[in-house]
């Protein structure tokens, strides 16, 4: 079956090319929008996937994925658990009882960039700060912004 289209495959390209660029190493506000159980294709073990967006700045809407190996070895269970409590602590939450409680709150998300042999850079999830701490939004981590107003209202902060 053949399907007939018309497109400017250079101009779309052109256009919607900043989508497939990675960001660059950064602080960016962002909120972990969803979650789900996945299991390992080899390890057949239980781990969670969040996806994490940017709620702000140049890279608005752009999304950076974290797998918890929270059931996997003691090492990345303990690691996993570490970084879920440096997400909740960034978010005001002390006791974490339940992943739902990370869920739509805005927090510094430190990205990086991962480079893996025989794969294209893909951007990575590092570290949370707190979402009031001085520093500049989807900037280099070195760089520092004289304000640190948000484009979205307190509404989207749940």
């Amino acid at each position: 079956m053949s399907y007939e289209i018309s497109i400017n495959a250079r101009q779309e390209y052109e256009e919607n090319k900043k989508e497939f660029d990675i960001m660059p190493n950064g602080k960016y506000a962002m909120m972990m929008t969803s979650y789900e159980s996945k299991t390992g294709k080899d390890s057949g073990k239980e781990y969670l996937q969040a996806t994490l967006t940017v709620v702000e700045g140049q890279f608005k809407n752009r999304k950076v994925f974290k797998n918890f190996f929270l059931f996997s070895s003691e090492k990345a269970s303990k690691i996993a658990r570490a970084e879920l409590s440096g997400i909740a602590v960034s978010v005001g939450i002390e006791e974490l009882r339940n992943v739902d409680q990370l869920v739509n709150k805005v927090f510094y998300g430190i990205v990086g960039i991962e480079q893996s042999a025989g794969y294209p850079d893909k951007n990575k999830f590092v570290k949370a700060e707190p979402y009031k701490q001085a520093g500049a939004i989807g900037e280099p981590i070195q760089a520092k912004v004289a304000t640190n107003q948000s484009e979205f209202s307190d509404d989207d902060i749940i």
